[in-house]
């Protein structure tokens, strides 16, 4: 599990954890052995720390995304975030540039959890 009090090595430099700079960020995390996924990719308007620790606490139970972190997590991969979606002014922008990065890491081959664009 991350602690939220841990700063994120490729994240948000204007964030203070536990507080969120008020933009929204985009972040990918790898996932382990026993999935068919290889990363998970999502955005939130919370710092990526604090994101991530809701998956074992507030999301505890509900939902697939939250339970295939927890039962699989191999750690953030902020180095495969463009910088310019670190930070994001909207969250329309960043679900955007969440949707551009998914689909170029599925582009490369990858298996990815997050958001698809229309067929």
């Amino acid at each position: 599990m991350i602690d939220s009090s841990n700063s994120i090595e490729g994240g948000c430099t204007d964030c203070n954890d536990p507080h969120s700079c008020g933009s929204y960020h985009v972040y990918v995390i790898s996932l382990g052995d026993g999935t068919s996924y290889d990363f998970y990719v999502g955005q939130t308007g919370k710092t990526v720390s604090e994101r991530l620790a809701d998956n074992w606490a507030k999301y505890n139970s509900r939902g697939g995304g939250p339970r295939l972190i927890r039962n699989h997590f191999s750690g953030l991969r902020m180095d495969l975030v463009p910088v310019d979606s670190v930070a994001c002014s909207s969250r329309s922008e960043a679900e955007r540039k969440e949707l551009a990065l998914a689909e170029g890491l599925r582009r490369q081959g990858y298996k990815v959890r997050g958001p698809r664009g229309g067929s």
